[in-house]
């Protein structure tokens, strides 16, 4: 709508909205008795009570005060009006945002002065994403689009001058962005470069911000690296870790938990992460309740369950009851002793078999299901994590490996076919799959789930296939795919 004071006009929008909240009713009076349903138990699961503190922030005043009014944004802006990112001062002074040009399909920045009320004059530009506050509110830091909608260019334009605005930095290569954020005491702007294959973070002094970049940290793929500044109950003066001492890296704990840094140094754990990741076609899995439920099945000791999102199916290893595979393989004339049974087809064929009977009774959904297995005669290791003290099992067969996330991974064809995990004579038919990922020393390598998988000769280690054998030809083919670090190699039989 053009002219929101038009009142016909506005009466027929009334009508139109009724119109459609009774065809709305109409369609769902069906669900009323669920809807009620579902209403009653989520209020009982939420206490009466519940609010959130206030707390004080700024020059904060409890007088409500209009920051923006969209309607006349949407006078401005042809009768449109949407909003994707807005910003207030540190001093509350200001408010910057980004309209929707619907006309030239780009989003303008406007900062308006929250004391007189008008739009100021500068800085006005186009194809705006992303906005952060520097000086006090004196200075305004801005990331430009191109026309592609790639972020790729930063400025600084200082409020009440008549100076242009000064870019701070440029990246024009097509798979580089740009993102900027100030930390929560406003004293820094952190600065986000990120491809598909590497990240840099740079820090800008927000007191002066055309003091130019320090950079702080280069991650490889993967790996993204977030900074953050503030005062808190520890006598340590951040400030002065991350500004002053240019060799100061503040370390990262990647145990998994969620902990807090004390003044003595030590971590405390006030969070744990559960093991949880998301599967190719979407669905999330959290491991920990899977290996639980399939523990109940008695032939097994102990289940270490693993997927990721590029496989649609879920991959185990296993360590089997040594007294309930032998008996069983009595029963059915297998023979061997137990190692050799837990690379008997037959075994692992039994052992596949129960546990989808152990999932339905449990009532699992099909993405739970467990399709293929290793089976591991030697018992899991204990691992003591050193930040946190907390120890969990971990297969021994992939122990010396430069990641545990570098690990043998069966595509559908293969989880269809015969070749199973372990098989000491694989039929080649078909490729297998092996998903690999950057070691913490840049070095690129492949762990073979099984060392008869290779010929024993092209192995380092306990399974390890170096790239240099890679690259001398003998594995027939190799692609390196940028977007997530990982690589995909088809080992064929040599």
């Amino acid at each position: 709508m053009s002219n929101l004071n038009d009142k016909v006009a506005m009466r027929h929008m009334d009508v139109y909205m009724e119109q459609e909240e009774k065809y709305t009713e109409a369609v769902l009076a069906e669900t009323d008795r669920l809807q009620s349903k579902l209403q009653s138990e989520m209020a009982s699961r939420m206490s009466s009570q519940l609010s959130t503190p206030p707390f004080r922030w700024g020059p904060w005043k409890r007088i409500e005060q209009k920051l923006i009014d969209y309607n006349q944004e949407a006078e401005r802006f042809g009768g449109y009006a949407y909003e994707e990112v807005s910003e207030v001062s540190p001093d509350h002074r200001f408010i910057a945002y980004t309209m929707y040009d619907k006309g030239n399909d780009f989003f303008k920045l406007c900062v308006r002065d929250l004391n007189l009320g008008p739009l100021c004059s500068k800085p006005q530009a186009d194809w705006v994403c992303n906005v952060a506050w520097a000086k006090g509110g004196q200075a305004l830091l801005y990331v430009v689009t191109d026309q592609k909608k790639k972020p790729y260019r930063i400025y600084c334009s200082m409020l009440g001058s008549k100076d242009e605005d000064v870019i701070l930095l440029e990246e024009p290569e097509e798979n580089v962005h740009v993102n900027i954020r100030h930390t929560k005491d406003f004293k820094i702007v952190t600065v986000y470069v990120f491809s598909t294959t590497y990240s840099k973070v740079f820090l800008i002094n927000a007191a002066d911000p055309l003091s130019g970049l320090t950079f702080v940290w280069e991650c490889e793929a993967c790996a993204h690296c977030i900074i953050e500044h503030h005062h808190s109950s520890s006598p340590r003066k951040w400030e002065n870790s991350l500004v002053d001492d240019e060799n100061h890296v503040e370390p990262v704990v990647d145990e998994g938990d969620i902990g807090e840094w004390q003044p003595d140094g030590s971590m405390k754990i006030i969070d744990r992460k559960k093991n949880i990741f998301k599967l190719s076609q979407g669905e999330y899995v959290a491991v920990e309740n899977l290996e639980n439920v399939f523990g109940f099945f008695s032939d097994l000791d102990l289940i270490w369950i693993f997927g990721n999102s590029f496989e649609a199916c879920l991959v185990a290893v296993v360590n089997p009851n040594k007294q309930a595979i032998e008996h069983y393989a009595e029963a059915h004339n297998i023979s061997g002793d137990f190692e050799a049974l837990c690379e008997n087809p037959k075994i692992k064929e039994y052992v596949l078999g129960e546990l989808p009977k152990v999932g339905k009774e449990n009532k699992l959904k099909g993405f739970e299901f467990v399709k293929a297995i290793h089976l591991d005669p030697v018992t899991f290791i204990v691992i003591m994590k050193a930040v946190t003290g907390f120890s969990e099992l971990f297969p021994h067969m992939l122990q010396g490996k430069s990641d545990p996330y570098v690990v043998l991974q069966l595509d559908s064809q293969i989880v269809k076919s015969n070749v199973k995990w372990g098989t000491k004579e694989p039929t080649w038919n078909e490729d297998l799959t092996l998903y690999i990922k950057h070691s913490p020393t840049i070095d690129l390598q492949v762990a073979a789930w099984d060392a008869n998988l290779v010929t024993p000769h092209k192995l380092m280690g306990n399974g390890i296939v170096s790239l240099e054998s890679i690259c001398d030809g003998e594995l027939s083919s190799f692609s390196f795919g940028c977007f997530k670090s990982l690589a995909s190699l088809h080992l064929k039989q040599i």
